[in-house]
């Protein structure tokens, strides 16, 4: 749960930091601020396509060289998505260092999943999956908290919010080094590999991908997709929609009472 709580957290952070950073005007397209607004949705959305390759792209490798160690390098990959984050010069570094983050987040979130379930006895699987997979809404919780204690003692440091992602995800390694073990599938499954055996079984299991699975996996896979990218890119961006809308709403009352004052003189 620790590993996804950590997921959660860094995924979300960035909610919290777009209303704080550098701005020169409350001109959304003002080119001295730090982002635009449709650069602001870049860097939400690189984080999504960086978590998507990480996902299906390389997570898949730890079929091949275990659970463990791909977390571990998940995990490494996050902290340094976000250590790059926090020296961001520009929007367009911000974006690739997302991207970096998402990569890193999407190879932990897959390889923690399934090593729980073969870890866990077959009438314990469904609650392992749900303690791993709670742990990211409780990081979103504890992105939210943080923001509040840090700027509140600090000001607007947004910088000072990756950097805390960074050591939670350092955090995150070593529990995993020391607390996070193989599974015993992976791990038998890579030695048989290894010594050429034969893994057919008289009964084939069916394909994901088969004629008789495909429309399913297909419309499952369409629909999480729609759900966790609508929801992260909705989350991510929140923040920043309610901070622009409170500044315009104060803005509107004060050409209110300038021109009611003037009309009164």
């Amino acid at each position: 749960m620790f590993l996804n709580l950590v997921d959660g957290f860094d995924l979300l952070i960035i909610s919290f930091v777009l209303p704080n950073l550098p701005t020169n005007s409350n001109d959304p397209g003002d080119p001295l601020n730090f982002a635009s607004t449709a650069e602001k949705g870049y860097i939400v959305s690189f984080a999504l396509v960086g978590m998507a390759v990480g996902a299906i792209g390389l997570a898949r490798l730890a079929d091949r060289y275990g659970r463990r160690l791909i977390a571990l390098v998940g995990i490494t990959v996050n902290c340094v998505g976000l250590i790059l984050s926090a020296v961001s010069p520009n929007a367009e570094f911000m974006m690739g260092a997302r991207f970096i983050t998402g990569v890193g987040i999407g190879m932990v979130s897959v390889a923690i999943v399934v090593a729980a379930q073969e870890s866990a006895a077959p009438k314990y699987r469904n609650l392992a999956t749900g303690l791993v997979m709670i742990g990211y809404p409780v990081g979103s919780v504890l992105a939210a908290l943080s923001t509040n204690a840090i700027t509140s003692a600090f000001g607007s440091n947004w910088k000072a919010l990756f950097l805390l992602g960074a050591g939670l995800a350092a955090a995150a390694f070593v529990a995993a080094f020391v607390g996070l073990p193989e599974s015993v599938k992976a791990a038998e499954r890579r030695f048989e590999s290894a010594a050429g055996a034969d893994l057919a079984t008289s009964e084939k299991a069916p394909s994901l991908l088969g004629k008789n699975l495909l429309a399913i996996t297909l419309l499952l896979c369409v629909g999480y997709m729609t759900v966790s990218g609508v929801f992260n890119f909705a989350a991510g961006l929140t923040p920043d929609f309610v901070k622009t809308a409170i500044t315009a709403g104060f803005d509107a009352n004060l050409s209110k009472e300038a021109l009611a004052s003037a009309t009164s003189a």
